[in-house]
C-alpha cells in the first residue's frame, strides 16, 4: 500500500470524525434535554469504544489519542461523557469538552490534508 493511499485513508477517517463531531455539536446546542440525535448517539458510542482499550480500529485509536490529550488518561470520564450524551443530559462543560475535541480533530484534518497533497 502506498503512502498516498495510507494518507488518504487517514484523512477520510479524520474527516468523518470531524464532520460527525460538528453535527453532534450543532445538535447538542439546539437540543434542550430532548432525545439525542443519531449523530450524538454515534459520538456517544465512539466515546464508549475509546474507553475500551481492547478496541483497535483506526478511528477509535485516533479518538483515544485526542481524548488523552484533552481529558487525560481517565477512561472513566470518557465513559461518563458517553452516557450523558446518550441520555441527552449534557451540560455546558460537556459541550465545551466536545468543542475542544472537535477543534483538535479539525487541526489534525487540516494537517492530514496538507500531507496528502504533498509539497
Amino acid at each position: 500500500m502506498s503512502d498516498r493511499s495510507l494518507q488518504s485513508g487517514y484523512y477520510n477517517t479524520i474527516s468523518y470524525l470531524a464532520e460527525l463531531l460538528d453535527e453532534a455539536l450543532v445538535q447538542l446546542k439546539l437540543s434542550h434535554g430532548g432525545a439525542p440525535s443519531s449523530e450524538i448517539e454515534k459520538v456517544a458510542r465512539m466515546l464508549e469504544a475509546a474507553a475500551d482499550e481492547e478496541r483497535r480500529d483506526l478511528s477509535t485509536a485516533f479518538l483515544r489519542l485526542i481524548l488523552r490529550g484533552e481529558l487525560g488518561e481517565q477512561q472513566q470520564a470518557w465513559q461518563e461523557l458517553s452516557v450523558r450524551l446518550g441520555q441527552g443530559l449534557c451540560d455546558e462543560q460537556d459541550v465545551e469538552t466536545m468543542e475542544r475535541i472537535a477543534e483538535v480533530v479539525d487541526i489534525e484534518r487540516a494537517s492530514a490534508f496538507r500531507k496528502m497533497r504533498g509539497p
